[in-house]
C-alpha cells in the first residue's frame, strides 16, 4: 500500500490453495511487524465451484488467540442443461459483515 506521500510500509501476503487457487489465508503487516491475520473457509457445490466463504480474523484476548468470523459472502448460482453440457447461467453474490 502505497501512502501518499510516495513511501510504502505495509503489505498484504496471499496463502492461495494451490487446487483451486483460491485465497485461504491473508497476513498484513505495517513495517514489517503482522497487525492482521486472516483465513477463509468456502463450501462448494457439486460442480466445484464455492457457494460460501466466511473470512475469519485473528483476535488474541486474556492470552488467548482464537479466530472469529467477520465477513460471510453467499453465492446463489444456477445451473441450466443444455443437450450436451452443464453452463452456469446466473450468479448472485451477497456479502454481509458478521
Amino acid at each position: 500500500m502505497t501512502h501518499l506521500e510516495g513511501n510504502t510500509n505495509s503489505k498484504r501476503v496471499s496463502i492461495l490453495d494451490p487446487r483451486r487457487m483460491l485465497p485461504v489465508e491473508y497476513i498484513d503487516y505495517d513495517d514489517d511487524v503482522i497487525t492482521d491475520h486472516y483465513k477463509t473457509e468456502y463450501t462448494f457445490d457439486a460442480f466445484g465451484n464455492w457457494t460460501r466463504s466466511v473470512d475469519f480474523k485473528l483476535v488474541t484476548k486474556f492470552g488467548k488467540s482464537y479466530y472469529v468470523p467477520v465477513t460471510a459472502v453467499v453465492r446463489l448460482i444456477t445451473y441450466r442443461t443444455n443437450s450436451s453440457s452443464t453452463d452456469k447461467v446466473r450468479r448472485k453474490r451477497t456479502r454481509r459483515a458478521l
